[in-house]
C-alpha cells in the first residue's frame, strides 16, 4: 500500500514540476518576444538627438528592414546605413525615392496642407504598396 501511495505522490510531484517548467518556458518566450518587439520599435541610431521624423520596421522576403526618415535633413537610413535619396519638392509635399535591398523601389512622401494646418503626414511605399505604420 505504501508503495502505491509513494508512486502516486512522486507522479503528482513530477507532474507539478513539469507544469512549472512549461509555464516558466512560456513566460520566458513571451518576455523575449516583448523585448524583441521593443527593440524593433526603438530602432534608432545613436546620433538622432530627437530629430527623427518617422521610423518604419517591416519584413520583405524574410529580410527585416528598418527605415528611418529625418525630416530636418531629408536623410534616410536603412538598417544602420545611409541610403542615397533622390528628392523632389513642391509647395505642399516632398517625395524621396530610394532603393531598398537590391531591387525594391521605395518612396517616402511627406504631405502638408497649409490650409488645414494639420501635421505633416509621411507615407512609405515599397514598389507602390504602402507600408503600415
Amino acid at each position: 500500500m505504501s508503495v502505491i501511495l509513494t508512486a502516486c505522490r512522486n507522479s503528482k510531484q513530477r507532474a507539478i514540476e513539469k507544469a512549472l517548467k512549461k509555464r516558466a518556458e512560456k513566460v520566458r518566450l513571451k518576455r523575449e518576444a516583448q523585448l524583441q518587439q521593443l527593440e524593433n520599435q526603438a530602432f534608432l541610431p545613436s546620433s538622432t538627438d530627437g530629430a527623427v521624423s518617422k521610423a518604419w520596421s517591416f519584413t520583405i522576403d524574410s529580410e527585416v528592414y528598418n527605415v528611418i526618415y529625418f525630416m530636418d535633413s531629408c536623410e534616410v537610413i536603412c538598417n544602420d546605413s545611409v541610403v542615397d535619396v533622390m528628392s523632389n519638392f513642391d509647395d505642399q509635399s516632398s517625395i524621396h525615392d530610394f532603393v531598398l535591398g537590391s531591387s525594391f523601389k521605395a518612396r517616402i512622401k511627406s504631405t502638408y496642407n497649409p490650409l488645414q494646418g494639420g501635421p505633416v503626414i509621411h507615407t512609405l511605399t515599397i514598389d507602390g504598396n504602402p507600408v503600415p505604420e
